[in-house]
């Protein structure tokens, strides 16, 4: 079939780019209701709004299951054609919308269509110019969208006002299993409430990526907090200025948790201290399978330590 030269028709494989002329010959070709297989779309770079709407024609006639638009220069007034596609296409299953200038009018525009979609389960969102406006929109859609599993909001520009309505989603939301918020402005008050929102355990986290937010205070408490969480399994805190006392909360915690298998500590302020704490407690928790505890403080000693009173089947970093 003609399609399968330009796309690919298995969904967990990354599509070939196509450019802006064989987007067109494709919505030409559904135009005459040649039977379309289920496709995935890939396009190219530099990919402007007169074509962005020839997307969305072709939306409508065929059944696009994954649609990557990375690095395609689009604006909030492309994300206006977007939040047409989430609400017209019933077959979109996952959204690619990294590294593009979309703001928080084009955030509120996408927020508004997830209401109503009942088909995405994946959007990202990661590298774009969203603020706490737009994030606010965004964390509303998660109080009613019942079909969205997985969000990334990394490398935006979220503050503690967008990470507290996001807090309050997750209060809500029952389908959300990965979040990634990692490198936003995010500081003190934003990262405890959200904290506190993990330990209430209502939203089915099973990943959540934190690292690299604007952290002042000590870590303690929201370290507490957050291994309150009994759902989560891959935990990122890296870059976050953990020391040696955080670490022996963490350590305490690891304990008693029974679900984390990947923890990422790594580019922080563990010492000496922070590492015995860690391989003392290590001999006991038999769930984890990845410690990342690179680009600390930790002498060899301590690390030859940690890797002999660690479970076999847990990797080191």
């Amino acid at each position: 079939m003609l399609l399968l030269d330009l796309l690919d028709d298995k969904p967990e494989l990354i599509p070939k780019l196509i450019s802006p002329d064989q987007l067109l010959m494709l919505t030409s070709v559904s135009k005459k209701n040649i039977p379309i297989i289920d496709i995935n779309l890939r396009i190219k770079q530099n990919y402007k709004l007169p074509n962005i709407i020839q997307l969305n024609n072709l939306s409508k006639r065929c059944n696009i299951l994954v649609l990557y638009l990375i690095k395609c220069d689009l604006c909030d007034k492309d994300a206006k054609i977007i939040a047409d596609i989430l609400h017209t296409n019933n077959t979109l299953c996952s959204l690619y919308l990294n590294q593009n200038n979309i703001g928080d009018l084009g955030a509120q525009r996408i927020g508004r269509a997830l209401i109503f979609n009942k088909n995405l389960t994946k959007i990202n969102l990661m590298c774009n110019h969203i603020k706490d406006t737009g994030a606010s929109y965004i964390a509303k859609s998660l109080e009613i969208n019942t079909t969205l599993t997985e969000l990334d909001l990394s490398y935006n520009k979220i503050g503690n006002e967008g990470a507290k309505q996001i807090a309050i989603a997750l209060c809500v939301n029952t389908r959300l299993t990965e979040l990634n918020l990692m490198s936003n402005l995010i500081k003190d008050s934003g990262r405890i409430v959200i904290a506190l929102a993990l330990s209430y355990n209502i939203t089915p986290l099973k990943k959540f990526y934190f690292g690299y937010n604007i952290i002042y205070k000590s870590n303690k408490e929201v370290i507490k907090t957050i291994f309150n969480n009994t759902t989560l399994t891959e935990l990122d805190l890296s870059g976050t200025f953990i020391d040696d006392n955080d670490s022996q909360e963490i350590a305490k915690a690891l304990c008693i948790n029974t679900k984390l298998t990947k923890l990422y500590i790594d580019n922080n302020k563990i010492n000496k201290l922070g590492g015995e704490a860690l391989a003392n407690t290590l001999c006991y928790n038999t769930t984890l399978t990845m410690l990342d505890i690179s680009k600390n403080n930790i002498e060899d000693s301590i690390k030859k330590l940690i890797k002999l009173k660690c479970n076999k089947t847990l990797q080191i970093l």
